[in-house]
């Protein structure tokens, strides 16, 4: 099969494959042992469809998000039994329902929440049993990315945990920036902030969680140690590092020495922010201020939680960073020596206020 345009007058083929019908896959019929987490305070229609997603009408079928990462997500999508053609013709098709496949693919998108992406090809679709026509739990895992493409496969389980199809290879492609005013969900801001964090900090390989205490937040088995340092006993080469405010708990995890501070910004006179960061840190808020057009208090929040981060690092409390990079989208990158470190300050749903994000971290020599 293959599909044409007039663009080109229907002389390219711009998507071809192979079908093949009637092969038994009773073989591969596996039985998924993985338990589907609890659903994220992450509502589709209001947080994803009409801001990051552009579906509307029957291919609005994500109904929740049961895990959400940079790299990998777990989602439910609704059934569907839609009539697409006229009535004189078959209302069923041989390969199901298109709205909730389509919905298999965009689900990713969450996962690239700053960029839209176009599926670009699979390498191949294996089709166990029907599933479009009732509830599905879809999961996606990155096996390869580079700048603007990435590479998922993907499975398809009905309620009970059977498999129904596995996607090998979906190519997806990022075809523009996307850009919103609107806060972010709390769900929704953690796949940004490790895929941020992966450009300007790519040595850390940075894990985030960031919840609401009071909405399902759990301790993950973390221990402190009597300095107070968090730890996972299971995990005893991961560095972790954690941040309390207003109710939100920034977790951090990686392989390298790291520190990471989550700080509501606040209103403050100058003369106490010069009391608070110093006559060195007050000058790099000035500057992040100009830079970023923000107010000194908003730019003057993220240094100080540049130097919690930094603190939390092991780096010494008297370390100096120079700005190394601004971004257009807020980002500021600064580094010495071994010690890179990002910073960063958005508004979340739910707070009146902005919050300032800083991760810094310190490079193996």
């Amino acid at each position: 099969v293959a599909v044409r345009c007039s663009a080109t007058s229907f002389l390219v083929d711009h998507f071809s494959a192979d079908c093949v019908f009637g092969e038994s896959a009773t073989e591969t019929q596996a039985i998924s042992s993985e338990r589907v987490p609890k659903a994220l305070p992450l509502d589709p229609i209001s947080d994803l469809y009409g801001r990051i997603l552009f579906h509307q009408g029957r291919f609005q079928r994500i109904t929740a998000y049961h895990e959400l990462q940079a790299k990998k997500c777990v989602c439910a999508v609704s059934g569907s039994k839609n009539q697409w053609f006229g009535r004189y013709l078959p209302g069923e098709m041989i390969l199901g329902d298109a709205a909730p496949r389509d919905a298999a693919i965009h689900c990713i998108q969450a996962c690239i929440p700053h960029k839209t992406v176009l599926p670009a090809g699979v390498e191949a679709v294996e089709i166990y049993r029907s599933w479009t026509s009732e509830t599905a739990i879809v999961r996606a895992q990155e096996t390869w990315q580079n700048e603007d493409d990435f590479i998922y496969d993907v499975t398809v389980e009905d309620t009970s945990g059977a498999l129904c199809e596995e996607w090998k290879g979906l190519r997806l492609h990022a075809v523009a920036a996307l850009k919103t005013n609107a806060p972010w969900n709390c769900a929704l801001l953690v796949p940004y902030l490790e895929r941020r964090l992966a450009d300007l900090l790519p040595h850390a390989d940075l894990k985030i969680a960031l919840a609401a205490i009071s909405n399902g937040y759990q301790d993950e088995g973390i221990t402190h140690r009597p300095d107070g340092k968090p730890e996972d006993p299971s995990a005893p080469q991961v560095e972790i590092s954690r941040s309390h405010a207003s109710g939100l708990c920034l977790t951090v995890r990686s392989k390298c020495a790291l520190g990471c501070d989550l700080e509501e910004c606040i209103e403050a006179e100058e003369k106490n922010w010069k009391y608070l960061l110093g006559v060195d840190g007050f000058r790099l808020a000035e500057v992040i201020a100009g830079r970023h057009a923000i107010s000194l208090s908003l730019a003057a929040t993220q240094i100080w939680a540049l130097k919690e981060s930094l603190r939390k690092s092991g780096a010494p409390l008297n370390h100096l960073l120079q700005i190394e990079r601004h971004f257009p989208d807020g980002w500021t990158l600064l580094s010495s020596g071994s010690v890179r470190a990002a910073i960063f300050q958005t508004h979340i749903q739910g707070f009146q206020t902005q919050f300032a994000f800083g991760f810094a971290s310190r490079q193996a020599r």
